[in-house]
């Protein structure tokens, strides 16, 4: 008996230790939202000046279990990230600035945070399950949905990045 209960405490752990996403493509026929925000430092965020960049948008919530498992990884990535090829702006769903700010204040948080306190950023993205991020090409165009968390320190994660960093030519 003890050691089957041990036995599941190590497979429920491992699960837990692995990410849990579903990527799947962004509908063709969909075109992404306006992007046009400023985040609690007071940085404006547009379309038209991430263009040229590779934007992960990602949408979480203090509450969120799989969010902050996430969070640290999304946070390394930001800094290891050059802000002229990959920008990673983070969406906080439905919570007060100051619970925002709390968290922020006892987390080494420091990649842009945007508050969407009526969740309607969400909505226009389509995001029902947190995390979910949203991949944007460097031409502006959406390229994935990403729904769960992810280890966004893992090797496949540099595997999107560069797939989605088309290069502009010049005719």
């Amino acid at each position: 008996m003890r050691k089957s209960v041990l036995f599941i405490c190590l497979v429920v752990l491992a699960i837990q230790a692995n990410a849990q996403f579903s990527k799947s493509p962004w509908p063709k026929e969909v075109p992404i939202p306006k992007i046009s925000w400023e985040d609690l430092n007071g940085t404006q965020w547009s379309a038209k000046d991430e263009v040229g960049k590779v934007v992960l948008l990602n949408f979480w919530a203090t509450w969120c279990a799989p969010c902050l498992i996430e969070l640290p990884t999304l946070q390394t990535l930001y800094e290891i990230s050059d802000p002229a090829q990959v920008s990673v702006i983070s969406i906080n769903v439905r919570q007060q600035k100051s619970q925002v700010l709390n968290f922020i204040s006892n987390t080494s948080l420091t990649l842009p945070v945007v508050l969407d306190n009526k969740g309607d950023i969400a909505k226009s993205f389509g995001v029902k399950i947190y995390p979910t991020t949203v991949l944007i090409d460097s031409k502006g165009v959406a390229r994935w949905k990403i729904e769960g968390d992810v280890d966004w320190t893992a090797p496949q994660v540099n595997e999107w990045i560069k797939s989605l960093n088309i290069q502009h030519t010049r005719r």
